[in-house]
This record gives C-alpha cells, structure tokens and sequence, in this order.
C-alpha cells in the first residue's frame, strides 16, 4: 500500500508517497523539521482536499491513508449511428455555424478522444460537449440541429390558421377598445395558447404579418374621398389644357397656404444625454402672426410672407407681390394650388394677371404641398421663448432665408409623387400635336 506523507522527503520513492514493507513502514528521512507524533494526527486542509485527484483517497490522519492510483480518463460511448467517416464528412459538409460545431464534437470523439481533450481543440466545455453526444446517443443525426430558436421557452409557433386569425383580426379594431401592439397582441397569443406569453413575442408576430408602427393620418370626417382622387387624376389634364392655351410660354404649378405662429409654446421632443433633464422656458401669450409660403415642389424654390393677420385685401396684395417676385408674364403662365378659405375663394380677390388659381377640393389638406413646409419652419420656434412678438418674427425670417438657399430640402418634402414635375404645351401642327421642348427641372426624368 501507499501511505500519505504530510510533507516532503528524501528518498528513491515518489516525493509524496512510501511505500511499505511486509514488517511495516520504513521510516522517511525528513528534511528540516520533524514530524508530528501520531498521538497528534495531522489534518489535510480542505484546499489540498479539494485540489487532489478524484481516484486518490484523501483521509483525516497520516497513520490511515489508503491512496489509489490515478484512473485514465474515460471516453464517451456514442451509438453506432453513423461511423467516423460519416461523422467527419458531416462536419465537412455543415453549413450552419452551430450545427457544424455539434459534428465536430462527435467526430473527435469516435476518433478517440476524451471530452476533456475535445474541449481543449474546440473551446467549448466538457460539460457541454457531453450533453451533445448524449443528445446524438438518444435521437441520432437529426437530433444534431440548432435549436436555440425552435426551442425558447415561452415562444410557441403560432399555427397558420392562428396567424391568419390575427391577421383578420389586426385589420379591425381592438375587441376591448384598446390599441393593437406588442402587449395586447401577447395577450391574444396567451388566450389561444392558455398560457402566458411576453410582449416581446407579440411585437415579433406583428413585424412577421408586415405591420408596421404609423402615425394615422387625419382626415376631415366631411372630406370625399372620391373627389380627391379625381383631383389627382385630372390635375395634368388641366395644366396641358393651360399650357395649349398658352403655347407660347412656360407653365409652373405652385401651391400656397398659410400657418399661424405667436407666443404661445412649441414643445417638441428632443435627444438627450443620460442624467439630463431637458428644460423649455415657457409663457402662455396669445400674440399672433400669419406666415404665408408659395412653393414650388418641383423645383424647390419658396416665396415667403410675415402677415399680421388674413383677410381678402392682405391676400390680394400678396398674390401681387408673388407675381412680380415669380415674374408672371405672357411667357410665364402660374397655376397656384390653393384651399377654398374665405379669403381666398372671394371673388373680390383680385387675381394678377397670367395667374390662375387652382382650388383643391374641401377639407383635403392632405392633398397641399405648403402643408409640408410647416415643420420646417417651427424649428427654431420649438421649445423656445421670445420676450416679444417681433423677436419671433425676426427669427422667423432668418428661418425663411435659410430654406430658400435649400431647394433640396423643400423639394424632397413637398414634392408629391403624383405631383407634375414637367408641364408640355402642345400646339397643333399639321395633323396632329407635338409637344414643345421645355427645359426639364433638375434631378426628375420627365413624365
């Protein structure tokens, strides 16, 4: 038998072991100094517990210690399903990262190696390296599969007839009368599933059947829907009919409406850094000012106003300063797109000439390019306090000038897809019409 020596020694046996003869123990030749009695047993520490092999048998006293030798490490039996060459090739031919890793695992060890060895190659851990192959043992090839999507834990897959139901379902209100989103889709999954389902997974089957998170767009309860199509639909028809009234000059089809701005706040969201808590100075004052914008989405281009307040004379005056500044004349005919307000459909407004206003059909502001320009505009009126009504308007107008150098901007937020970008005057010749060359607007092909 071995006996555990509690320290080192000199000796032609191994440094931590004596080995003994038929008469008894040989007593050790000790470096430094002397040992214990026995009457004082020595007891390992539970570090050198811990740190001993499995196969030894540690024990609480030198006078009792029975150590056995070291097994070899054991190998992992796998079922015959497939032989090593299979498995290799296997490996081989895996497309997928995680599926290709699990025939590895397997390779290896049919090649004969232990797990602990296979962990050294591969990176991964024994543990995990055994629970593959005991997965392979049990279920064979088609157990080797990634399964980290197919098997999370509160995640069904939702029948097609079931996602077909929520689909229909998604189409119409909610039953309860609230919203549809991540939360209420979740607890329609959980009703069907009877059991609980995370929000998370109600978002996902949201994005499989294409829904996407959208603002509603306001429209008028009186608005008619069939006339605003038609507006669309003949809106190129009328500016070919100008353009053939006049054939000997250009057309251009501008939009114009008029936002109101005061003292009153604008607050807007805004990106902030963590621990700061974004402040706007506010002061509910009702001081007003007309902004009145003519824009031209195909180019781009803007004219722009500062009014005190609407009525039909101030909008006389403006469609007059518009036609100078535009430079209407016989060569240059204006279509300007227009809602039907008061002071704007009077007819004692007086319009300049080679200016023809074009109304837009009631409560479609839906359908008016000057629309968008309101947005951009407030920019540097949100979140914002002036101390008079001529600081706002200051402001405002160095905003105004800013955007005329920005056509770009303007056009790729007014320029509507069914929006005419070029206008063809046709004149006849002969036995039929031949549209006249114009000069195209840059960045758009012609209709």
């Amino acid at each position: 038998m071995h006996i555990q020596a509690p320290g080192p020694f000199v000796g032609r046996t191994h440094p931590d072991r004596v080995r003994a003869s038929a008469g008894g123990p040989r007593a050790p030749t000790w470096r430094g100094s002397p040992p214990r009695s026995p009457a004082a047993p020595t007891r390992l520490s539970a570090a050198r517990q811990r740190s001993a092999p499995n196969s030894q048998r540690m024990c609480d006293t030198v006078s009792r210690c029975t150590v056995v030798e070291r097994d070899m490490p054991r190998r992992i039996h796998l079922e015959p399903h497939l032989t090593a060459d299979e498995l290799q090739g296997r490996y081989r031919r895996a497309g997928e990262a995680v599926e290709r890793s699990h025939w590895h695992f397997l390779w290896l060890l049919a090649s004969g190696m232990t797990a602990t060895a296979v962990a050294a190659v591969t990176g991964y851990s024994a543990y995990w390296i055994g629970r593959i192959a005991r997965r392979y043992n049990a279920e064979g090839p088609d157990g080797m599969r990634d399964r980290r999507h197919a098997m999370r834990a509160g995640r069904p897959d939702l029948p097609a007839s079931h996602l077909a139901e929520l689909g229909t379902a998604l189409a119409g209100p909610h039953p309860e009368g609230d919203r549809w989103c991540g939360r209420t889709v979740a607890a329609w999954l959980a009703e069907r599933f009877g059991r609980r389902v995370g929000r998370q997974l109600g978002w996902s089957y949201l994005r499989r059947l294409g829904a996407r998170w959208l603002k509603p767009r306001p429209r008028h309860v009186q608005a008619d829907p069939q006339a605003q199509a038609e507006f669309k639909a003949h809106l190129r028809p009328l500016l070919r009919h100008v353009a053939t009234a006049f054939p000997q000059a250009s057309v251009e089809l501008w939009a114009v409406d008029e936002h109101r701005i005061g003292l009153k706040p604008i607050l807007k969201r805004v990106w902030t850094l963590p621990g700061q808590r974004p402040i706007a100075p506010v002061e509910h004052r009702y001081d007003w000012r007309y902004l009145v914008g003519f824009v031209h989405p195909a180019s781009g281009r803007t004219v722009w106003h500062l009014a005190t307040t609407v009525n039909i004379e101030l909008f006389s005056v403006e469609l007059e300063a518009f036609a100078h500044e535009v430079g209407a004349s016989p060569t240059k005919q204006l279509v300007l797109v227009l809602d039907g307000a008061g002071w704007h459909a009077s007819p004692q407004v007086r319009v300049p000439e080679h200016v023809h206003l074009l109304f837009l059909p009631p409560h479609s502001p839906e359908l008016q390019p000057a629309e968008h320009l309101w947005p951009l505009t407030n920019t540097v009126l949100v979140n914002r306090h002036f101390a008079s009504i001529e600081a706002l308007e200051d402001a405002q107008a160095e905003r105004c000038v800013a955007l005329r150098a920005r056509p770009d901007l303007i056009r790729s937020t007014t320029l509507f897809h069914w929006w005419p970008r070029r206008i063809h005057s046709r004149h006849v010749t002969g036995r039929g019409r031949v549209p006249a060359q114009r000069p195209a607007v840059p960045g758009h092909a012609p209709d």
